[in-house]
């Protein structure tokens, strides 16, 4: 489950021709001195279905996730950004008792550089995540939320601005280290190793006006995770999965927008998994 919430080459040289970006944009990037950000809410609703031989486990999980970003526009192509989230679900596994996951998750940090600056826009966007402790399953069975390892992630953005929509393509390689669990609900605590891999995301975006100050943005993407090993259960087959979203925006101001929409994420591989977060969110500059 933490793995899924978890969720983000080439060279060039940059236009000097800095193109007029609007908070709203896809591929949102300020001029020189501004200070970014966004405030978020997110409830999440996860359903999951094992398939062991013969008996089907059913999982449920609900929650809330407050998610905050702040990030500073060192210069007209080039940004920095470090996002903090807190999650509190509750999970509940057929034949076992409810158990919550709460608590800090991992730290982002987030840089992006504009290549292309100008009605076709081309950035390069790198970023890690710090995972703070291990992957912590508590005496009672309650967990952190932090995932137990460090990933880094680099992608490439492409994206085009016309007078009344937007869209952009970005693809996207990450590749995590070792991931450490630790469950304290057995005795001895019972020690786990995730070994390093990697994956590879694509995303589509697509933001269309819709009145004067208003817009939606939809989007839809791939995610595939190689095969890696573990010391609980030796082998962790690779995967894939989909993610779909949309959202209402609502522009206040130049400085300010509303949004509010869901993101989806569908995945099948020995089970059939279903994870729903639905947001309201703030982005804002000064």
């Amino acid at each position: 489950m933490k793995v899924l919430f978890g969720l983000l080459i080439v060279s060039m040289s940059a236009s000097s021709i800095a193109a007029v970006s609007s908070i709203y944009d896809l591929q949102y990037l300020p001029e020189a001195g501004t200070v970014f950000g966004s405030t978020g809410l997110y409830a999440l609703r996860s359903s999951d279905t094992y398939f062991d031989g013969t008996v089907d486990r059913k999982s449920r999980s609900k929650g809330l996730i407050a998610r905050q970003s702040v990030g500073y526009s060192i210069s007209n192509n080039l940004t920095v950004e470090g996002l903090v989230g807190y999650s509190d679900t509750k999970n509940k596994t057929s034949g076992s008792d409810s158990t919550n996951m709460s608590g800090l998750n991992n730290i982002g940090l987030r840089s992006k550089f504009r290549l292309i600056n100008e009605e076709n826009r081309l950035d390069l966007i790198g970023g890690v995540s710090i995972s703070p402790d291990d992957d912590i399953t508590k005496s009672n069975g309650d967990m952190n939320a932090y995932s137990g390892g460090h990933s880094a992630s680099i992608a490439l953005e492409y994206g085009v601005k016309k007078a009344n929509h937007q869209w952009s393509f970005s693809a996207e390689y990450e590749y995590s280290l070792k991931a450490t669990s630790k469950d304290k609900s057995v005795s001895p605590t019972r020690t786990t190793k995730d070994d390093a891999h990697s994956g590879l995301a694509f995303q589509g975006n697509l933001l269309t006006q819709v009145a004067e100050m208003s817009y939606i943005k939809t989007s839809a993407g791939v995610n595939f995770v190689d095969e890696y090993e573990d010391n609980d259960n030796g082998t962790t087959p690779g995967s894939s999965y989909y993610t779909l979203g949309a959202e209402f925006q609502q522009v206040l101001s130049k400085d300010l927008f509303l949004g509010a929409g869901f993101n989806s994420m569908i995945a099948g591989n020995g089970s059939a998994n279903v994870v729903m977060l639905y947001n309201l969110a703030a982005t804002y500059q000064f």
